[in-house]
């Protein structure tokens, strides 16, 4: 799946077990429709938590299953603040230019996602490192305020997706700290339950 400003477009990707890393990316695709008929996405849970459903705005709706749910999930369904370049403060423009640069010369404009906790996520596309497996996936670095790299257990709960927290979760403490729940830090507000902490199941939990 790729998600651009504009458009939702499913693509097929020929795939061939022995030699996937190998052979040239040629999509295919096989399906599209306008980013402005899209009325929302929302997480399907059921049995392997990787679902998601697509209502658009004529009412139908469609169920899609990834195994990469959090990249879809991340700019349909959670729908951060997108930061343009040219508001960028000078230490966090640079910053994102030296995590480009990092990439590769074929590294694609950064996308800059302004989390709710005052930290910024910066996400890099590669061609280069397409494969016929899963596509083109997005190299991402969390920073501060200032610029600075987070390491990843001093991220706030406003910096990890739903899917990303699971995982949190299995590497550190049960629960990352809200920085809407920590008085005097900039930028924090609380979740919409008001508790400090999304309402979400681990995939496969039973309703």
């Amino acid at each position: 799946m790729i998600v651009t400003d504009h458009r939702l477009v499913v693509v097929g990707l020929p795939f061939n077990e022995r030699r996937f890393r190998e052979l040239p990316v040629e999509d295919e695709v096989l399906w599209e429709v306008p980013r402005s008929d899209v009325q929302r996405v929302e997480r399907q849970d059921f049995k392997s938590g990787e679902d998601f459903r697509i209502v658009f705005t004529d009412g139908s709706w469609c169920r899609l299953h990834s195994r990469w749910r959090e990249f879809p999930m991340r700019h349909l369904a959670d729908r951060h603040d997108i930061v343009p370049s040219d508001s960028l403060s000078p230490a966090l423009r640079e910053a994102v230019e030296t995590f480009a640069a990092d990439r590769g010369p074929d590294a694609l404009p950064p996308l800059v996602v302004g989390n709710a906790c005052g930290c910024y996520r910066i996400e890099v596309l590669t061609p280069g490192a397409s494969v016929a497996f899963y596509g083109m996936p997005a190299r991402a670095r969390i920073v501060d305020a200032e610029g600075r790299e987070m390491e990843m257990d001093s991220y706030h709960l406003e910096d990890l997706s739903v899917e990303d927290l699971w995982l949190w979760k299995s590497l550190f403490r049960p629960t990352p700290p809200s920085a809407g729940a920590s008085a005097g830090q900039p930028g924090g507000r609380p979740l919409p339950d008001g508790r400090g902490s999304p309402r979400v199941r681990p995939p496969g939990a039973r309703r």
